[in-house]
């Protein structure tokens, strides 16, 4: 998909980001630490002290839909700009426009793990480690497909249909209630349970809940099949972004 000439490009336009976006904040890199514990602060006061449904394990449940949501989010409502809002860069250098998105996935994957890394030690000394944290990294790479096939999807289209990046954060907000950030597969009626995994990021929350904080091991064959999804979709798209990529630039600056 990227000329391997453009890797240096990739690496430097990467680590700039991550510099200057923690320059820009007096927390600096504490504050993407400080991002997901607000977050998860706030849903625990309205679910535990308000609705009292916060008994027993619904902190680290609570805990690890928001985290890995946030990955995912973030990366897609960065990436909607990604290339609409290049305009001055890519109407006087060509470079190959899927690198656009690819950087703000690799951006804020940087930033997540750090988070990740403290979910894991929180839940470690907290619940306890077992065996299936093995099957962790195979759920961490299917995310960033997931989130690679997302980003390049949003990237892609809104330089063509410019409200989209509205319709984004409104589906977002939608798909965060219809994802288990802060509630359990077990509530949804057996009936529906497998429409609600058809969602990937419900059905990665639920796997990375049940590796992390039931000692299971996760479904191989609906990973596989999220993996293949995804990676299908990433061909494609990465089809369009190349077949459009001289018109990029025109609808940038329009």
């Amino acid at each position: 998909m990227i000329n391997r000439s453009y890797t240096s490009y990739l690496y430097l336009k990467v680590k700039c980001n991550l510099k200057s976006e923690a320059s820009k904040n007096y927390l600096s890199y504490f504050w993407w630490v400080v991002e997901p514990i607000l977050m998860i602060s706030v849903f625990y006061f309205v679910f535990s002290a308000l609705l009292g449904r916060g008994e027993g394990p619904f902190i680290y449940q609570l805990t690890v839909g928001v985290v890995f949501w946030l990955w995912f989010s973030n990366i897609v409502s960065h990436s909607v700009l990604s290339i609409l809002g290049a305009g001055p860069l890519i109407t006087q250098v060509y470079f190959p426009k899927s690198i656009l998105p690819l950087i703000v996935v690799l951006v804020d994957t940087f930033k997540q793990s750090i988070v990740i890394l403290v979910l894991l030690t929180f839940i470690g000394l907290a619940h306890g480690v077992s065996s299936t944290w093995l099957a962790l990294p195979i759920l961490l790479v299917i995310q960033f497909i997931v989130n690679f096939a997302a980003s390049l999807i949003v990237a892609a289209l809104t330089p063509f249909i410019p409200d989209l990046r509205f319709l984004v954060d409104i589906g977002l907000s939608m798909m965060m209630f219809c994802s288990g950030v802060f509630y359990n597969l077990d509530l949804i009626s057996e009936q529906y349970r497998e429409l609600f995994l058809l969602n990937p990021m419900a059905n990665l929350i639920s796997q990375y809940r049940a590796v992390l904080l039931q000692d299971s091991w996760p479904q191989w064959s609906s990973l596989f099949a999220i993996a293949v999804v995804c990676g299908l979709l990433i061909f494609l798209v990465s089809k369009f972004i190349k077949k459009n990529d001289r018109l990029y630039p025109r609808l940038a600056i329009q």
